[in-house]
């Protein structure tokens, strides 16, 4: 916070916004130089400066194609991109900072430009206008636009260096002045018009840019810092205090037993919480085949899906008797033959549909066709 102290003079001449970001696709410097040709080309205003700090070599091939478009536009004059530099001596010649990224987490730039009392144009990504905006009274004292439009990031930058349209209110203009108005397409009389505003307006912006520093103070100082770790202690202590002071259980029958399980916190380390584990008397194996053979149902087989497996018509076959262990069962059970299976057993299986003929294996599907049959045969 201390670091990016109010800029009390600007040291550049001409109505100069600032960029301060890494020349690659996700902070679109492509577009904010075709907005800066708009300005300069399309609409006139000559005095217009566009100075791009940021690593060049990050992303080469879009730096070079950003070079392109300058030299292509015919905007050297009007658009600079100056490489890596000090922030706080790039904010010292800032009228209004410029973020047109795509993709943003949280743009720390847009903080400290504020922090300076530059007024800030960027896009709506990320965390952006969250940054910008009064926690408590939702104010914003900047202006938020759309990513990758060109025209409207364009209008938003001249609407805030000559304090025009929504911005005019804060410009301290005398009672009954006639504003200008951007239009899509300016007369030269416009032109010249706004850019006299632009100089006249300095302190103006300036008192517009000092509203948004105080945001950023509310929403990221020391204070609300120190409050919000202050919550997290006490909301950890609470927690402690709730596992190590809750009433013991009682009335637990005799074969559940209580266990320890260890309970990590990042306050206070490492505490204990009991649960409840029931454990049960080991059964025998005949009590075991007991019970699976109770729990299956007749009624399994007669589901839609297993029931067209499962054919009761073919009950003859010799391989077809399961006898279940003599604890269980004195006699012998017939089990359920598979119809397919036997059919596929003889060869004899008829595909459905259209075809009525017998099936041609293919090399080695009679093996796999054997395997298929001994699995179901184990079902």
């Amino acid at each position: 916070m201390t670091k990016f102290a109010p800029i009390q003079n600007i040291t550049s001449t001409k109505p100069t916004v600032t960029m301060l970001s890494h020349v690659w696709y996700a902070k679109d410097i492509k577009t904010a130089i075709l907005a800066a040709d708009i300005i300069v080309n399309e609409w006139g205003f000559k005095e217009y400066r566009l100075d791009i700090y940021g690593a060049i070599d990050k992303a080469p091939s879009y730096s070079t194609d950003c070079f392109e478009i300058i030299a292509s536009k015919s905007l050297p004059r009007y658009v600079t991109m100056c490489g890596e530099a000090n922030p706080t001596t790039v904010l010292e010649k800032t009228w209004v900072f410029l973020n047109s990224s795509i993709s943003e987490g949280l743009p720390l730039a847009l903080g400290e430009a504020a922090l300076t009392g530059a007024p800030v144009v960027c896009t709506d990504v990320g965390a952006s206008l969250r940054v910008l905006t009064d926690p408590d009274t939702g104010e914003c004292y900047s202006s938020v636009v759309a990513p990758n439009d060109a025209r409207n990031l364009a209008r938003a930058q001249i609407n805030f260096l000559a304090l025009l349209d929504e911005w005019a209110p804060y410009a301290e203009d005398p009672e009954g002045s006639n504003v200008p108005k951007l239009t899509d397409k300016p007369t030269i009389e416009d032109v010249d018009l706004i850019t006299k505003r632009m100089y006249e307006k300095v302190e103006q912006r300036k008192a517009l840019g000092m509203k948004s520093r105080e945001i950023v103070q509310k929403s990221f100082g020391g204070e609300r810092y120190l409050r919000e770790h202050e919550q997290m202690l006490w909301i950890g202590k609470a927690r402690y205090d709730l596992l190590n002071k809750s009433p013991p259980l009682t009335g637990i029958p005799s074969r559940v037993e209580m266990q320890s399980l260890p309970t990590p916190s990042n306050i206070w380390g490492s505490t204990s919480v009991k649960i409840r584990s029931e454990r049960r008397q080991p059964m025998s194996s005949v009590q075991t085949s007991t019970l699976m053979t109770s729990s299956v149902q007749p009624s399994i087989f007669t589901t839609p899906g297993i029931k067209s497996l499962f054919d009761s018509r073919v009950t003859s076959s010799k391989n077809s008797t399961l006898f279940v262990p003599s604890a269980i069962h004195s006699t012998p059970v017939k089990k359920i033959m598979p119809a397919r299976v036997a059919l596929l057993r003889k060869g004899e299986y008829e595909t459905s549909g259209r075809s009525s003929t017998a099936t041609k294996y293919l090399p080695g599907e009679d093996t796999f066709l054997y395997d298929v049959t001994a699995a179901l045969e184990r079902v």
